[in-house]
């Protein structure tokens, strides 16, 4: 039967929990990687693994030729603006890495694995609090019968 993106979304998870950690250097690892980003973040920084959307290759005969669309979305939070923009930076990096590296590493079971985008987003404030949610685009093709 089927999976469609469930296991794709779970192998994220467990491939962002297992390597961002060391990625990530001097700052603090993801408090919690959740699978939907409900508009509040409680605890900084935090990380959620969403499903977009699921295309099918209708040539295909016999089996379902997907592409999953997801989107990795993490909260970073400060008080300074230039250091939120460079922790923003410095936590895509360590998130596109821990993809590629495992990528690089077989980890995965699928057709191809790429990193589509990177959005940086805005500055949110509240008090004296600013946030940034940036989000990166992820593709994963697979099949399955």
């Amino acid at each position: 039967m089927a999976e469609f993106i469930r296991p794709v979304i779970e192998k994220l998870i467990g491939v962002l929990a297992a390597r961002t950690p060391g990625l990530l250097a001097a700052r603090e690892p993801f408090t919690a990687i959740g699978k939907q980003y409900t508009g509040v973040a409680v605890n900084f920084p935090a990380c959620w693994v969403m499903a977009v959307r699921t295309e099918f290759d209708p040539d295909i005969q016999g089996m379902l030729a997907e592409a999953h669309t997801l989107t990795v979305k993490f909260g970073v939070a400060g008080t300074e603006p230039d250091q939120l923009a460079e922790d923003a930076m410095a936590y895509m990096k360590a998130v596109d890495q821990a993809i590629t590296a495992s990528v690089a590493a077989g980890e995965w079971q699928a057709l191809r694995v790429f990193v589509r985008a990177h959005d940086y987003g805005p500055l949110w404030e509240r008090g004296n609090v600013i946030a940034r949610f940036p989000e990166l685009e992820l593709i994963v093709e697979t099949t399955e019968v």
